[in-house]
């Protein structure tokens, strides 16, 4: 199994006067396994959990014409407390190169 190479990140606390909000954004590559067939770990980043496993309002994977896919999932930050209604959106892309964001 291959490793991520060179993850970086950026976060970003953004407040539009209503509450702060969190922005990360981050990258990963990993080494392809050969061409064409990528790395089991980052195919595990693709693709929607199962309800059973986590609480979520949506999850969609689709493929895109250049074969890349791309997962969005809205989701929440403590999905087991409602009291606290923060609210997690993220988005996965995984390019035939294996590079991950």
């Amino acid at each position: 199994m291959g490793a991520a190479l060179s993850p970086s990140a950026v976060e970003v606390v953004y407040d539009d006067g209503d509450g702060p909000a969190a922005i990360l954004l981050g990258f990963s590559r990993f080494t392809p396994i050969r061409p064409g067939l990528s790395d089991p770990q980052a195919e595990l980043t693709i693709g929607c959990p199962s309800m059973a496993q986590s609480e979520f309002d949506s999850c969609v994977t689709s493929e895109l014409p250049d074969k890349s896919r791309v997962t969005l999932l809205k989701t929440y930050a403590y999905p087991d407390d409602r009291r606290v209604d923060t609210k997690v959106w993220s988005a996965a892309l995984l390019t035939p190169s294996c590079a991950i964001s």
